[in-house]
């Protein structure tokens, strides 16, 4: 069970935390204006028979814009600055990317220190959003002696009916994958078609992380419910169910045999929510219904005007070293 429970809780939290995607406020159902969040996870660990935070797992921080986009955040050793524009009808999402030999104490920390000084440019990503959010052109550049080379490149072309043809490109410009993806009326993905035996789609020499195969289903609330995987050999499927906030409190999985999910099992449980007078959670419990593994918290600040944010968004990226496009 505790195998269980660490593959599917290292699923979600790459799912929510560490996508390529900039995060949004949408995307962690945070609610209000907010515009910086520090995320903690520590070790579970008990006093005299009370809950003791041991010792700390990871720490992410975000900063977002008035529009609930992510313009600087960090996830573990890896730090981004994101700055978008508009092309027509398209968002294009100039994302930077940075490595780290040592974790700075915060944000603020990390724009302050000079270029050189344990921070080093790793990646450039360019996406580019179409007028219903849904990526139709990721691509990857590495700074080589001080230019851009192109490393792989997602295409998605709409095809009708929510459907798009697409491909993944790698770093020989040759194409690594086809396959096809399916979006509802939000924007939201259903279906990714992957010819592949293999669940999840990927190359030894891609930048580009895709979703896992198979079919997502979402509620009326557009929160997602159930993934069922298309991997041939044992699939599996996942159920989440939500509370009144629209946070998840139990994720439940099955095995899928001949379209049949049968032997549903409790592997996921986050309990004991504490929230801020937002309806935002700013604590949490991660276990698996029995044992106990972590203690998560989440320190978040509101502005109170867009004055006040564009003050704080700006002092970011005064801060921060601005680099030349490709």
């Amino acid at each position: 069970m505790k195998a269980i429970l660490t593959t599917i809780a290292l699923l979600f939290i790459t799912t929510l935390a560490i996508s390529q995607d900039p995060p949004t406020l949408k995307k962690e159902n945070l609610k209000g204006n907010v515009y910086h969040v520090i995320y903690t996870n520590y070790y579970y660990s008990e006093n005299f028979g009370e809950p003791k935070e041991g010792e700390r797992k990871f720490r992410r921080e975000y900063y977002y814009d008035d529009l609930g986009r992510a313009v600087l955040f960090s996830l573990n050793d890896r730090y981004f600055w994101v700055r978008y524009n508009k092309e027509g009808n398209n968002t294009i999402a100039s994302m930077l990317e940075f490595y780290s030999k040592k974790e700075f104490e915060d944000l603020e920390d990390f724009t302050k220190k000079s270029y050189t000084e344990n921070r080093h440019f790793f990646h450039h990503r360019v996406i580019t959003y179409n007028s219903d959010n849904i990526v139709t052109k990721y691509d990857v550049y590495d700074n080589i002696n001080g230019s851009y080379k192109l490393l792989n490149r997602k295409t998605a072309k709409p095809i009708g009916n929510g459907v798009y043809e697409c491909k993944l490109y790698g770093a020989d410009g040759s194409t690594a994958v086809d396959y096809k993806e399916t979006y509802n009326s939000k924007g939201q993905l259903t279906n990714l078609d992957n010819p592949k035996e293999y669940n999840q789609i990927s190359t030894g020499d891609t930048y580009i992380e895709i979703p896992h195969a198979g079919i997502y289903k979402f509620n009326n609330k557009g929160q997602e419910i159930s993934y069922e995987q298309q991997k041939k050999s044992g699939p599996k499927k996942y159920e989440n169910v939500y509370n009144e906030h629209g946070d998840i409190i139990e994720l439940y999985t099955s095995t899928i045999n001949k379209g049949v999910a049968s032997n549903k099992t409790l592997a996921v449980v986050y309990e004991d929510y504490q929230y801020d007078d937002k309806g935002n959670w700013i604590y949490r419990i991660l276990s698996d219904g029995k044992k106990k593994y972590r203690i998560e918290r989440r320190q978040i600040e509101y502005y109170n005007s867009t004055e006040e944010l564009n003050t704080t968004i700006n002092k970011v990226n005064t801060n921060f070293p601005i680099f030349s496009d490709h």
